[in-house]
């Protein structure tokens, strides 16, 4: 049963505005912040500047939120609780 949230003004209801849907670029945003998060950007840039391979669990970590982020785009709709540790790799 999910329960709604109510402002209350001198006694006067009004409903909260409900929050938009989860866009594309939320989903991308989500999905850059969980890799800045690992470390992903200065081994690519080590990778790319001095050519030091980049260690294989962090390339297997680009691969998998990869994934998830087709995965999210490609349903029907974005859920709205898409951030949730649930659809990410760990």
């Amino acid at each position: 049963m999910a329960s709604t949230l109510r402002l209350i003004r001198g006694g006067l209801y009004q409903p909260v505005e409900e929050l938009a849907p989860p866009t594309v670029a939320d989903v991308y945003v989500e999905a850059a912040r969980r890799l800045s998060e690992r470390g992903y950007d200065g081994h690519r840039l080590r990778s790319l500047g001095l050519g030091v391979r980049m260690p294989q669990e962090i390339r297997d970590l680009k691969l998998r939120i990869s994934y998830v982020v087709e995965a999210l785009l490609t349903a029907p709709e974005i859920p709205v609780n898409f951030r949730d540790d649930a659809y990410w790799p760990v």
